[in-house]
């Protein structure tokens, strides 16, 4: 994983497969306290067998190796074939609580199971088991696949067998920075040129009135001007103004090898956008994610897709005539 990706908090940026991803990591595993006593007796029963030619205590100690090798093998034979699949909604806040939706294939029995990234507690799984997992998401960015954590020690109890799958979504979570908090009024919002932006002022409450026109056919009967059309002996309506548009650019530079300050800043510009937003005003992000991207922003879902996938790079110029907010790293 390179530094860019560790930033945005990437797991995998490839495209997810179909299918849901085989285990690609396998696990370590750990002898329990019934290995340790079944041990503890195999040897003691071998010992005192052969010190003393007892054929039967021979047998016993024998026996009681043949079930730790048993109940070895028998977990890491079991999670072979163990496998996984994951549901998750589309969008996310880090720290926030997310459903995710687990269902566990494989025909191993008392299986345990946890979402590591960060680790979720255990859960137990039998096979074609599903449920719904908690997950506080501690990173930003876009998530195409989750690690899982399984683990059984059936049937005897002698080895607990780890394994770790990583699994894909079937359709990438954007986990979005936490919002900063911030005064929405020391925003420099202001008047801008009307090209691909709709949202109209929030303090323009009439249309200004800029000459009159002879009417045509379509033209609403309100917008008739009585006066002059008695004065000129025709009819004639208003001729408007558009609107007063205002809105605001926010540069977004995530260069910095803190990585704290980066998570800061995005938290911040997504704050400020939001806020541009809440005022009815027309919002511009300009941010990097693999290339400069300008994005004109009308809802808090797309701000919060656009900070998950940002990361350090030089972002683009804003458009022209437009005022512009910068947050640094």
């Amino acid at each position: 994983m390179t530094d860019a990706e560790r930033r945005r908090g990437d797991l995998d940026l490839s495209v997810p497969p179909s299918r849901p991803a085989r285990g690609l990591q396998a696990g370590p595993g750990d002898f329990t306290a019934m290995a340790v006593l079944w041990g503890a007796f195999g040897l003691y029963a071998l010992r005192v067998g052969f010190v003393d030619d007892r054929g039967p205590l021979v047998l016993v100690g024998a026996t009681a190796f043949a079930v730790i090798v048993v109940g070895l093998v028998w977990p890491i034979v079991a999670l072979r074939n163990v496998d996984a699949s994951l549901r998750a909604p589309g969008d996310a806040t880090v720290g926030n609580r997310v459903p995710i939706g687990l269902e566990v294939h494989g025909r191993a029995r008392d299986v345990s199971v946890r979402l590591l990234d960060p680790p979720t507690p255990w859960i137990r799984a039998d096979r074609g088991s599903s449920g719904t997992v908690v997950q506080r998401p501690s990173h930003r960015g876009v998530y195409r696949r989750m690690r899982i954590e399984i683990k059984t020690s059936a049937p005897l109890g002698v080895f607990t067998r780890r394994r770790v799958l990583s699994v894909a979504l079937p359709a990438p979570v954007y986990v979005a920075p936490r919002t900063a908090k911030i005064a929405a009024n020391d925003l420099p919002v202001a008047a801008i040129a009307h090209e691909r932006v709709a949202a109209r002022s929030p303090y323009t409450t009439v249309d200004a009135v800029r000459s009159v026109r002879p009417f045509v056919s379509g033209d609403p009967a309100r917008h008739i001007h009585w006066p002059s059309s008695a004065r000129r002996g025709e009819l004639v309506v208003r001729d408007f103004d558009p609107p007063a548009v205002v809105g605001l650019a926010i540069q977004v530079d995530l260069r910095s090898h803190d990585l704290g300050a980066i998570e800061r800043a995005a938290s911040l510009a997504r704050a400020k956008a939001e806020a541009v937003l809440a005022e009815g005003a027309a919002c511009c992000l300009l941010t990097f994610d693999t290339e400069p991207r300008v994005t004109y922003v009308t809802a808090a879902r797309e701000v919060g897709r656009l900070l998950a996938a940002a990361m350090p790079g030089d972002p683009p110029d804003p458009p022209p005539a437009w005022p512009v907010e910068v947050v640094r790293a």
